[in-house]
């Protein structure tokens, strides 16, 4: 009677990896870097990466990526391009050695068989359990979210050999706490449509989201005003832990006066208005000089010819 039975095969413990992961960060740059990449890949519906980050007690920190070009043979398998792979995570590892491979990312809504050997690729490239993270980008415009999912998983095997995987689901959130980070541009950025297939006027749209981020700022100064004055009357019971923040935030204020305030964003203003008519100028010295060179060679022969009898 054979001594096979059905089994999880798990790797030995790894001194980068303290416990299976239990929950995962993703840095919100990440996804950011992930959708625009998405949207400059024209031949290709799917876009495969590697998440480079750290794991603390089980909880996985992405902080960063980078992509992972890959080629599909005739079985539409995928094949990741693994010394271009590799050669990105060394020059990584030379800029932040503290940020490991932590798992790999992939954009689609449902795990196939690729993401089985692409998860088998990268178990083996780092030794433990990495995690695997697919967003959605269609669900950004369609639903208004942006359609994350994290997974773990488990080897499957028969008598010792691994045949493949069982996928779990893992607890997945953007870590706004992970460090100091631009929250009012990363806001832009996800309201801006990455998907849009006119890119033209996209300068001209930071006017808007600028004019839109006034406005709540605007909004919520009114809120903490209202807030106050009805303490201060007594219509409202006072929390002091609203209190502390308050007076957190108005003593990290510098005190300007407000001439001088008003005169700086003013040329603040200029300066950005300037930056944007020079953008424009060069996009269109660019796009005439590449209809100049998409001209037949007869036109351009013409076209030099009249100007050299100008010239003359």
């Amino acid at each position: 009677m054979s001594n096979e039975i059905l089994h999880l095969s798990v790797p030995s413990p790894n001194p980068r990896a303290q416990s299976n992961p239990r929950k995962c960060k993703i840095h919100p740059l990440v996804v950011l870097e992930i959708l625009d990449q998405f949207v400059r890949t024209e031949d290709q519906e799917r876009v495969i990466g590697t998440l480079l980050g750290v794991n603390v007690d089980g909880v996985i920190e992405a902080r960063s990526s980078y992509p992972v070009p890959y080629t599909t043979n005739d079985e539409d398998v995928m094949e990741p391009n693994v010394d271009f792979h590799r050669k990105m995570y060394q020059n990584k590892l030379r800029t932040n050695p503290q940020e490991l491979i932590v798992g790999w990312y992939s954009t689609g809504d449902q795990i196939d068989t690729n993401s089985v050997s692409l998860h088998d690729f990268y178990w083996k490239e780092i030794g433990f359990p990495p995690v695997h993270m697919l967003i959605d980008p269609y669900s950004l415009t369609q639903n208004n979210t942006l359609g994350l999912k994290g997974f773990t998983a488990q080897s499957l095997g028969v008598g010792g050999e691994k045949h493949g995987f069982i996928f779990q689901s893992l607890d997945l959130e953007l870590g706004t706490d992970l460090e100091n980070f631009n929250k009012l541009g990363v806001e832009v950025l996800f309201k801006g449509s990455l998907l849009s297939q006119n890119q033209h006027g996209a300068l001209i749209k930071d006017l808007d989201s600028l004019e839109h981020s006034v406005k709540k700022l605007h909004e919520l100064l009114t809120l903490a005003e209202s807030y106050v004055r009805s303490v201060l009357d007594g219509k409202e019971k006072p929390d002091l832990n609203a209190g502390r923040m308050l007076w957190e935030v108005v003593t990290a204020l510098p005190r300007v006066d407000p001439a001088v305030l008003e005169k700086t964003w003013n040329n603040t203003i200029t300066d950005l208005l300037m930056i944007v008519y020079l953008a424009n100028l060069t996009k269109a010295q660019i796009l005439t000089t590449e209809k100049l060179y998409s001209l037949p060679s007869s036109n351009k022969t013409s076209a030099n010819s009249s100007s050299d009898y100008h010239k003359k």
